[in-house]
């Protein structure tokens, strides 16, 4: 591995880590621990070992299924990993190389892992190969939207004795350990690695190895990454000044979304610092910049560029997105009036949009899928904040409309929405008030939508 810049520096160390552990005879789960900011190094390493040019010995597969329940991850991991068979198989089968491997996942009451686990393990099985060789499953869901699943799921697999010729790896951060206490108790079976890694101190290093060190750009660069490291400390008086500084370079770049990019990060660091009336003003100027600049061209000197986004307008897109940010910090405060307004306008912006596209025919996230994603969004939170507010009668018409708008969505593009969360909330509206005809054609429509069984992909309400 070339050691010239900072990042195949690091990488480096974490190769021999791994090598460490790798000589462990007992351990099947390598658990690395870092800081938020060097998660991206453990992903580079994974990518740096999956590559085909890898001198590793082992098999590296990466599982980016989300996580929603304990109950559905193990069929969502088995279909992931027929999936990346699938992919495989006819260019392998060119190579003279056949993999006699059916998914078959078969559930087991008791442990919510085994299914997964013993379907992976026909897989590498049917590879045939050396006894010192290894399949290594990176679990890396997109999102953990049950935390407490998640552990049970864990707890799952440590239960049982997974067998030699396979390793799990995940990758924790700092500041969310979930599975410690597991760590811990199983040590034996799942090592914890904390490389010691300075995640912004490397992308310094970075930053002054490569570019124009004479780029109103890279100044740009350095500045807004000064920016995000003071979001992340929660200093007000720090985030103002780092704003002011990468807000100066972005405006003398030309580009108005560097100018709305900057706002919108101190917006949401003034807001959790515990400025949110700061933070607002931060969002509002932004969006004032985004009306401003939908009209005009996106470069000043190439009027004649144009870019057609899926979504229609760049400029009209970032200032719908500032406004779910307001939505997001108001409802962080508990201010579900105010948050019910910024919604209420992201929706009436959406459907102007949507109505001038007149597009009523199925969308995906390639022809405007996205505008009705933000909308279907919108729409659940205006609801969410009208129950907040005790008006859950206030909140039907919302939730409602999410299941009408839905059906311009292709059927895959509708299961990756918060339409779930819309159609849980209107069932259980009309369950409490004893609305029976509403309950049922809402579980009617809703499996339409989704398919039966949609429930149990939801996360589980906290008691």
């Amino acid at each position: 591995m070339n050691s010239s810049n900072a990042v195949t520096r690091c990488l480096d160390s974490l190769q021999v880590l791994w090598e460490e552990y790798r000589n462990e005879k007992q351990s099947r789960i390598c658990r690395w621990l870092v800081d938020q900011d060097a998660y991206s190094l453990i992903d580079a390493f994974y990518q740096t070992n999956a590559d085909e040019s890898s001198d590793s010995t082992e098999i590296f597969l990466r599982f980016e299924s989300p996580f929603l329940s304990s109950v559905q991850y193990g069929k969502a991991l088995s279909d992931e990993l027929s999936s990346f068979v699938e992919e495989d198989r006819e260019a392998l089968a060119e190579e003279g190389i056949e993999i006699p491997w059916t998914s078959v996942y078969q559930e087991t009451p008791d442990n919510t892992a085994l299914g997964f686990l013993r379907n992976f393990f026909h897989f590498v099985l049917s590879l045939e190969m050396d006894e010192d060789e290894l399949v290594v499953a990176f679990i890396a869901p997109v999102t953990i939207d049950d935390r407490a699943g998640w552990k049970k799921w864990w707890t799952d697999v440590l239960s049982l004795q997974l067998p030699p010729q396979i390793r799990l790896m995940i990758c924790e951060v700092s500041e969310d350990n979930v599975l410690e206490p597991l760590a811990v108790k199983y040590s034996s079976v799942m090592t914890t690695i904390k490389p010691e890694i300075d995640g912004p101190g490397i992308m310094r290093q970075l930053m002054n190895e490569y570019g124009d060190q004479d780029d109103g750009c890279t100044h740009f660069r350095k500045a807004f990454f000064e920016l995000t490291q003071e979001v992340g400390r929660r200093d007000a008086g720090s985030i103002r000044q780092a704003a002011k500084k990468a807000l100066d370079l972005a405006r003398q770049t030309g580009f108005p979304h560097l100018e709305i990019t900057v706002l919108c990060t101190a917006g949401n660091g003034l807001a959790s610092a515990g400025q949110l009336e700061m933070g607002l003003k931060s969002y509002e100027e932004a969006r004032r910049i985004a009306k401003a600049a939908a009209p005009m061209p996106i470069i000043k000197e190439m009027p004649e560029l144009e870019v057609e986004l899926p979504g229609g307008n760049l400029f009209d897109q970032l200032g719908i997105q500032a406004l779910f940010f307001k939505g997001a910090a108001l409802v962080g405060a508990g201010q579900f009036d105010r948050a019910h307004d910024a919604y209420l306008e992201a929706v009436h912006e959406l459907k102007t949009i949507l109505k001038g596209k007149s597009n009523d025919q199925k969308v995906d996230w390639s022809n405007g899928g996205i505008l009705i994603f933000h909308l279907l969004e919108a729409l659940r939170m205006c609801g969410y904040c009208q129950e907040n507010l005790g008006r859950k009668q206030e909140a039907v018409p919302f939730y409602e409309e999410t299941l009408c708008i839905s059906e311009r969505l292709d059927p895959e593009s509708r299961k990756s929405t918060t339409l779930g969360y819309s159609g849980r909330s209107l069932l259980e509206i009309y369950k409490a008030d004893g609305q029976k005809n509403g309950y049922l054609s809402t579980k009617e429509k809703m499996n339409s939508l989704l398919g039966k069984g949609w429930e149990e992909t939801l996360p589980q309400r906290a008691a």
